[in-house]
């Protein structure tokens, strides 16, 4: 009796865990800005969702033929990083659409930055994040959907080539809007990162 207990308890914390899978925005499907309460920690992107292990995240962008992940070996800070590119018609190696941060000793995922090349794969408003809007304070976007910014801040400068990154954060949604300018380009950014409860 107590073995078939056991399993009633891991079979029900199976089901739980798939229903609560299933209930996920998906953002390559979804307008996220049509809902003022998003809040990341409900949020995926084909399948990668904030606090997925390592381990996981290897098996599942084995099982996304339309993406290729690549490790950064260009950081030294112990955080684990990879690239998700998409595909040509060839199979090659595209644009680069996401960026996946494991952070140092931890083994959840805590952030999924979205490039430019992302646009194609967001539905409706949610491509204007990408967007200068997105830091307008006068903007529809700020105004109906992001809301005041919880802090801002100069979070990279290297006035020796012009680099400069100013971050936006918004606790509520788990949202982090990120201006950068260097020497050729000047463009916004946007990251899910979880959620910060604010008084």
């Amino acid at each position: 009796m107590r073995r078939v207990f056991i399993l009633f308890l891991l079979l029900s914390a199976s089901a739980i865990s798939r229903a609560q899978d299933s209930k996920l925005i998906e953002i390559e499907k979804t307008d996220i800005t049509a809902n003022k309460h998003f809040k990341s920690d409900k949020a995926s992107f084909f399948g990668f969702k904030l606090g997925m292990g390592i381990k996981t995240a290897e098996k599942h962008w084995g099982t996304l033929p339309q993406f290729i992940a690549k490790y950064d070996n260009l950081t030294h800070d112990g955080t684990l990083r990879y690239y998700l590119y998409d595909k040509n018609e060839a199979g090659e190696q595209k644009n680069c659409v996401a960026y996946l941060i494991w952070n140092k000793g931890d083994t959840a995922l805590a952030q999924i930055s979205f490039f430019p090349d992302a646009e194609p794969y967001l539905q409706g408003n949610t491509k204007k994040l990408l967007t200068f809007e997105a830091i307008d304070v006068y903007s529809d976007l700020y105004k109906h959907f992001l809301g005041k910014a919880t802090k801002t801040a100069i979070t990279l400068d290297v006035p020796d080539i012009h680099l400069r990154h100013k971050t936006f954060y918004f606790h509520k949604h788990g949202i982090e809007i990120c201006e950068q300018h260097d020497e050729k380009d000047h463009r916004v950014v946007f990251a899910i990162v979880p959620v910060k409860e604010t008084p």
